[in-house]
């Protein structure tokens, strides 16, 4: 045998002992598919549920009229009636039939109201509460629209992995081909163009990315503000655990929540470290933090503030940026009108989730709780006026949020638990009352004050934790996978030109070859027997395919061990 033969054989063995990704890919992708089942069950028994409940609910007003009529004309009849012993035979009868209507209905009323209560206890396992009336139907498309990104992120990732499966059975595929025989011997080229286009494949991702910015901000293909956004995404994907592509979906999203050119690239760094701090794509997390803007009606130039003081929040409480962006989008407005400041109501939020309570159910409760207590009405304005509580100082401005819940807390405490709970339902509602109260407990123990300091003092905060959590080797291995990606991006702009040129001239050229081998069929017949006499003579060069069969295998495993421990980011 040959040293050549002997190395290549070496070669090959050594590739085949780098197999070890394919099983964790294998179990990754049956993990999602579990994944994805489980998620598009939960999406089959929320709307299952949500009938369920629609139906019950019409059900139990329908009976809920028909009970009330009923027991009020056994009352009236009764009235109308002498006393039993002067009752007629034929007046108890009436009597007897209108109570019986009344007790028939009052029964199915209230098994009505067990199967409704039944259907809550399977909806809160959604994080859905029926106790917040009509808004439970909000609550249920929100919570279908997050199991819907969910499922949609997680069909993404099994994707990703069966195209990496599918990439490295193709290489072992084509060593094999390459390794048999010299049939294929202009695979080398081939693969050398495969090989390049998937390296500069992120390029032709990235470009797509840029022209959705450049849609969005309406710039010209040559405004030097789309120039700063591209290379501020290029830098960004070149320097941090973000790719380029990742960083343009970033800008497109902060795009249109209607952001300057100038105000995107001031805010997206903040929303950089904002996702790194708690592991979320970086489109999802401009999307959180310019819905907070909007809804707080702060300025573009505090997406740093909002990134700070968001991150200084969920790392310190019972949440996560997801749910606390919830909760700020319902509570925004209310805040806004109010003067309540960010920091104070992402305290609030922060009290609530220690309770338990996130996500919309929060968001709904410091929206109701919060307009009731500075404009009460009916029981609660008198609730207030007992207390001795005002919400406005001497010149009329709302005073401190924090200081209005501190004195009432102080005042409820001269009660006792019924009588507390009693005016707390009068001043916020039921359906806020149970949030509130955790909002209280925490101004009294000095959690909110603690908390709201955090807030106010965050300034660098998700820029300090983004650091620590990528200060790993997984870190590590996303930032060289970006890098990677920048290189293919740079490799795609040196040639995109030319080759946008390159391929719509071969368009025209293919559709006049097209036309001209419809016209001369004959000639065009000769032309192919002489193409495959070329073809045979070029399998001469075979040999060189036994060369490239020993690294194609080698270079396929390495890349799909990069995928998995990057875990198919």
């Amino acid at each position: 045998m040959t040293d050549r033969n002997l190395n290549i054989r070496v070669s090959l063995s050594a590739a085949n002992k780098l197999s070890g990704p394919v099983s964790a890919a294998s179990r990754a992708a049956a993990g999602l598919a579990s994944q994805i089942k489980s998620t598009s069950g939960d999406i089959k028994s929320l709307a299952n549920q949500a009938k369920t409940f629609d139906r019950l609910s019409n059900s139990i007003k329908k009976n809920a009229d028909a009970y009330d009529k009923a027991k009020a004309k056994a009352k009236e009849l009764a009235a109308q009636f002498p006393k039993f012993r002067e009752q007629t035979e034929e007046q108890r009868k009436i009597l007897l039939a209108a109570r019986q209507e009344r007790d028939r209905y009052g029964r199915t009323l209230a098994k009505e109201k067990q199967k409704l209560q039944a259907v809550g206890e399977q909806m809160d396992r959604h994080n859905i509460s029926i106790r917040q009336g009509d808004n439970v139907t909000a609550q249920i498309t929100r919570r279908t629209e997050i199991y819907n990104q969910q499922l949609a992120e997680q069909q993404r990732r099994l994707n990703a992995v069966t195209r990496a499966q599918s990439s490295y059975s193709k290489a072992k595929e084509m060593r094999g081909k390459l390794a048999t025989a010299g049939a294929a011997a202009t695979a080398g080229s081939a693969g050398f163009l495969y090989a390049s286009s998937r390296i500069m494949a992120p390029g032709l991702d990235f470009n797509e990315g840029m022209s959705g910015v450049q849609a969005l901000t309406r710039l010209d293909k040559n405004d030097p503000r789309l120039k700063m956004l591209r290379e501020q995404a290029r830098a960004l994907g070149a320097s941090t655990a973000f790719t380029a592509t990742d960083a343009a979906a970033g800008q497109k999203f902060l795009a249109m929540a209607n952001l300057t050119p100038e105000s995107i690239k001031a805010a997206l760094p903040g929303v950089l470290n904002m996702a790194l701090a708690d592991d979320v794509d970086l489109g999802e997390a401009a999307d959180i933090g310019s819905n907070v803007l909007t809804q707080f009606k702060l300025d573009a130039d505090q997406m740093d503030r909002v990134s700070d003081v968001l991150t200084a929040t969920f790392t310190r409480s019972n949440t996560n940026l997801r749910e606390l962006g919830e909760a700020m989008t319902y509570a925004g407005p209310i805040a806004a009108d109010l003067g309540v400041s960010l920091e104070s109501m992402a305290s609030m939020a922060a009290m609530m989730a220690a309770n338990g309570m996130r996500g919309s159910m929060a968001g709904t409760a410091l929206r109701g709780g919060l307009s009731r207590l500075v404009a009460p009405v009916g029981a609660g304005a008198d609730a207030m006026k007992a207390l001795g509580v005002k919400v406005s100082g001497a010149n009329g401005s709302l005073r401190d949020m924090g200081d209005i819940l501190k004195e009432l807390d102080q005042k409820l405490r001269k009660y006792d638990r019924a009588s507390q709970i009693r005016i707390k339902k009068d001043i916020f509602g039921e359906e806020a009352m149970v949030g509130m109260g955790a909002v209280l407990e925490g101004a009294a123990n000095g959690k909110y004050d603690e908390q709201k300091k955090a807030n106010e003092n965050s300034k660098g905060e998700a820029e300090k934790v983004a650091k620590v959590k990528i200060d790993n080797l997984k870190g590590d291995l996303k930032q060289l996978k970006s890098a990677w990606e920048d290189l293919g991006i740079q490799m795609e702009e040196s040639v995109d030109s030319p080759f946008r040129k390159l391929a719509q001239g071969l368009t025209r050229v293919v559709a006049r070859v097209g036309d001209w081998m419809k016209t001369h069929p004959n000639l065009t017949y000769a032309l192919m027997v002489g193409t495959l006499v070329i073809v045979t003579l070029v399998g001469a060069l075979g040999a060189l395919a036994l060369a490239a069969a020993a690294v194609i295998v080698p270079l396929a495993a390495m890349k799909l061990s990069l995928f998995m421990l990057t875990g198919g980011a």
